[in-house]
C-alpha cells in the first residue's frame, strides 16, 4: 500500500497503527492497575483473590498470607490476565486492519471519476483483488475468534449478574467496589468487540456503496461488468459471530444487556 505512493492511504495507515498502539498501551495499563488494586484489595481485606487452601496450614496467618497473595498477583494473574490481554489485542488489530483495508478500498473506488478507461478498469479490478483477500480475510477471522468470541459473550452475560448477585450478599463495601470495577471492566472490552465487529460488517457494505458511486454509467461495458461483481460480493455481510449463533452487533450487545438484566432479577427474587 506504501508503495502505491497515495497520501491518503499512507495517512489512514499511520493512523491504524497509532490506533492499534494505544490499544497495546491501555491494555498494559489497565493490567497494571488490576494488579495493585488486586494485591491491595488482598491487604484491606486479608481475603485470597484465589481462594486457596493447603493442609495443615493456615495460609491466613502471617508471613504465609503476603507470600501466597504475592504469588497470586505477580505471578498467576500477569500470566492468566495477560494471555487474555494478549488475545483481545491481536483480535482487535486484526478487526481493526480489515476496516482500514476495506475503507482504502472505498478510497479507490470513489477517486476513479478523474482516471481515463485503462486507468480505472485496472484500479477496479485491483479493488476486486482486495475485496476478495478481504472475504477470504474474514473467513479466517472467524475460524480463529468464533469460539474465543462464544466464550467471552458468555462471561459477559452471566458474570455481571453473578457479581451484582454476590454484591448484594456482601456486606463490605470494598468487596462490592471490587464487583462493580469488575463489571466495568467486562462490559467495556465486550463493548469495543461488538462495535469494532459491527463497524467491520458496515464497511463491507460501504464498498457496494463506494462502488454504485464512482460515476460508472459512462464507463466501458467491461468497467460496468466489473462494477456489477463488486456490489454483488459486497452484499453479503461480512459478520464475526459467537461461535457461529449470534452475530457481534450493537442489537446483539443491548439484548444481551436485556437478557442479563432479566437473569438479575430473576436471581434477586429467589
Amino acid at each position: 500500500l506504501q508503495f502505491e505512493d497515495d497520501e491518503e492511504t499512507i495517512n489512514n495507515f499511520q493512523h491504524f497503527i497509532s490506533v492499534s498502539g494505544r490499544i497495546s498501551k491501555y491494555s498494559v495499563c489497565v493490567l497494571s492497575f488490576v494488579i495493585v488494586y488486586s494485591f491491595t484489595l488482598q491487604l484491606i481485606t486479608d481475603k485470597f483473590s484465589v481462594e486457596v487452601r493447603v493442609p495443615g496450614i493456615d495460609l491466613y496467618e502471617r508471613p504465609y498470607f503476603y507470600i501466597v497473595a504475592a504469588l497470586q498477583n505477580l505471578w498467576c494473574m500477569p500470566i492468566g490476565v495477560l494471555t487474555y490481554i494478549a488475545y483481545m489485542c491481536v483480535m482487535y488489530i486484526s478487526i481493526l486492519f480489515g476496516i482500514f483495508l476495506m475503507k482504502d478500498i472505498q478510497h479507490k473506488l470513489m477517486e476513479m471519476e478523474d482516471l481515463d478507461e485503462l486507468e480505472a478498469l485496472n484500479r477496479l479490478k485491483k479493488c476486486i483483488r482486495w475485496h476478495a483477500m478481504i472475504i477470504r480475510f474474514h473467513q479466517n477471522l472467524k475460524a480463529l475468534f468464533s469460539f474465543g468470541n462464544f466464550v467471552d459473550v458468555s462471561f459477559f452475560f452471566l458474570v455481571p449478574c453473578m457479581i451484582i448477585v454476590h454484591s448484594r450478599m456482601e456486606t463490605s463495601s470494598v468487596v462490592l467496589v471490587r464487583d462493580i470495577q469488575m463489571v466495568i471492566i467486562v462490559s467495556i472490552t465486550t463493548f469495543v468487540l461488538f462495535w469494532l465487529a459491527g463497524n467491520f460488517c458496515d464497511e463491507g457494505l460501504n464498498i457496494a456503496h463506494a462502488a454504485y458511486n464512482s460515476n460508472w454509467t459512462s464507463r466501458s461495458k467491461e468497467f460496468r461488468q466489473n462494477i456489477i461483481l463488486i456490489i454483488a460480493m459486497s452484499q453479503k455481510p461480512l459478520w464475526l459471530t459467537a461461535g457461529g449463533v449470534k452475530p457481534l452487533n450493537m442489537e446483539t450487545f443491548m439484548a444481551i444487556l436485556r437478557s442479563t438484566y432479566s437473569l438479575f432479577s430473576i436471581l434477586q427474587g429467589t
